[in-house]
């Protein structure tokens, strides 16, 4: 009975040039791949970071522009919408006041470093 077990292979010149060839070739094919699967990904990111335009939103919108200009009247506004402004303002005032402590911040941060530089 013939043993089947590993057979060592020897490296010989020709082995290493064979194995070097198949590398290269290998690496071709591997490098157009990752190409092409990048490529596919940067598509899909793309195609998921798409940000809908919330039309209720921009409707508000253009009521409160139409509003603050003068064109309509609160009378003329629908009880809904009405209160869909006040909420809307009320974002808007939240917003406007979480970046006015950012800028409180900032410059009590720039405020300290004069201090410290001029001690």
């Amino acid at each position: 009975m013939k043993e089947t077990g590993l057979i060592e292979k020897k490296n010989t010149i020709f082995s290493k040039i064979k194995n070097f060839i198949s590398n290269l070739f290998n690496k071709k094919e591997k490098e157009e791949e990752k190409e092409e699967y990048k490529f596919n990904n940067d598509n899909d990111f793309k195609q998921r970071i798409i940000v809908e335009e919330d039309k209720e939103k921009t409707r508000l919108l253009n009521l409160q522009q139409e509003f603050e200009n003068g064109n309509i009247q609160e009378e003329d506004i629908d009880e809904a919408d009405v209160e869909k402004l006040h909420k809307l303002y009320d974002e808007q005032i939240e917003e406007i006041n979480k970046q006015t402590e950012m800028y409180k911040e900032k410059i009590l941060k720039i405020k300290e470093k004069l201090n410290k530089s001029a001690n």
